[in-house]
């Protein structure tokens, strides 16, 4: 795909031609200390640091968590049904 990535802090800064994503899932049980993921759910960061996702085919993107609050810190913010896994910096290669 042409696109190198790192896991990052998720308030760490990366530099002008890179891009943050956040991981979550849902799972579904667990079998011997491994998760199976039922459904997974990405946010991405913006330019002014606040992170963005879209819940389903006919909602529009929000930068709210599912308490109604802006979302600064994905690793702190409350997704119904869903927990953070980890956040990576994306960045294409040239």
């Amino acid at each position: 795909m042409g696109i190198n990535f790192r896991e990052v802090n998720p308030l760490e800064e990366i530099s002008n031609d890179e891009w943050k994503i956040a991981i979550f899932t849902s799972f579904l049980a667990c079998d011997f200390f491994t998760e199976i993921v039922s459904d997974f759910h990405f946010l991405r960061q913006r330019e002014n640091g606040i992170w963005y996702h879209k819940e389903g085919w006919f909602k529009r993107p929000t930068n709210k968590d599912s308490n109604s609050n802006i979302i600064t810190d994905p690793s702190d913010c409350y997704l119904r049904g869903r927990q953070y896994k980890k956040c990576y910096s994306l960045k294409l290669n040239k």
